[in-house]
């Protein structure tokens, strides 16, 4: 299965140098249904083979177990990586679907080069 995602041009670069490795989502509808060997296209330009998928309470300790440097290249500490998510997910949000770590390796990248 294909699927297309956004995604911030800062970490968009990050995965294709192979920095970032996990992408950090909610663990809603959409995103239970990724499974290991799916694709993810992230803003129509990379293409991404999903590798596993690991489900945790909260976007701390996703960070705290997948390691921050993992998720959030550049980011200092876990409370600045928290408020990065807080901009996109709501606590509320958070409780009620749990988040999920997506490790993701680059195959391709299919948009314009990268500068």
């Amino acid at each position: 299965m294909r699927w297309k995602m956004g995604l911030q041009e800062e970490y968009l670069k990050a995965i294709a140098e192979g920095k970032k490795r996990i992408e950090g989502r909610l663990y809603d509808e959409k995103r239970q249904a990724i499974k290991p060997g799916d694709e993810i296209v992230f803003e129509n330009k990379l293409v991404c083979v999903v590798k596993d998928l690991r489900v945790y309470s909260s976007f701390r300790e996703m960070l705290e177990k997948e390691g921050l440097e993992n998720v959030l290249p550049g980011v200092k500490s876990i409370e600045e990586g928290v408020k990065v998510y807080r901009r996109f997910y709501s606590e509320e949000k958070e409780r009620k679907y749990g988040v999920v770590a997506i490790e993701v390796e680059p195959v391709a990248w299919i948009g314009e080069p990268l500068e």
